[in-house]
């Protein structure tokens, strides 16, 4: 097959074989470099960078973090780069009858399988929780948030009507 190729050619196929072998060794040590760097390369909503920065200070919690997520078996790739994701979908995530419950639910059941209630206990780890819970509140006060309310005040399962009596 190479005889038949001219020096361009020859040229062009060692050159993207050099260029297949320097893509693929740097993706394999992105890989290989693992979730922190990706973690502070990555833009974050505030509130999850502030989770980020209690981590670092607070390896012990940060473990138990990664225990409960990885215990929990929710996310597709149990790491803390896909729990900081997750965050920060949920912290501007528009309601609708179909992510309400089921979104609230995933968000307190990946925290609720940390060893111990190791989570649970902690006051720095509740004082965050309380602070992104009021956060998605804030957000849910926007204007933007209510394009999903239609479909609450049609499921029947929210009794909405109750709420206006």
């Amino acid at each position: 097959m190479g005889k038949n190729l001219s020096i361009s050619q020859k040229f062009l196929v060692r050159f993207g074989v050099v260029l297949l072998i320097l893509a693929v060794s740097g993706f394999s040590a992105l890989v290989a470099s693992g979730t922190s760097s990706a973690d502070t390369n990555m833009k974050h909503q505030p509130i999850v960078e502030e989770l980020i920065r209690i981590l670092q200070v607070n390896p012990e919690l940060k473990g138990a973090l990664e225990e409960s997520i990885t215990k929990a078996e929710r996310l597709d790739a149990p790491t803390l780069t896909e729990y900081y994701q997750f965050l920060d979908e949920m912290v501007t995530m528009i309601p609708t009858d179909r992510n309400l419950l089921p979104k609230c639910l995933e968000f307190y059941y990946l925290i609720d399988q940390s060893p111990q209630g190791e989570l649970q206990e902690d006051d720095l780890f509740q004082q965050w929780t309380l602070k992104f819970i009021r956060d998605w509140g804030n957000f849910l006060d926007t204007t933007e948030s209510a394009e999903g309310l239609e479909t609450l005040y049609t499921n029947p399962i929210y009794q909405i009507d109750d709420y206006f009596r």
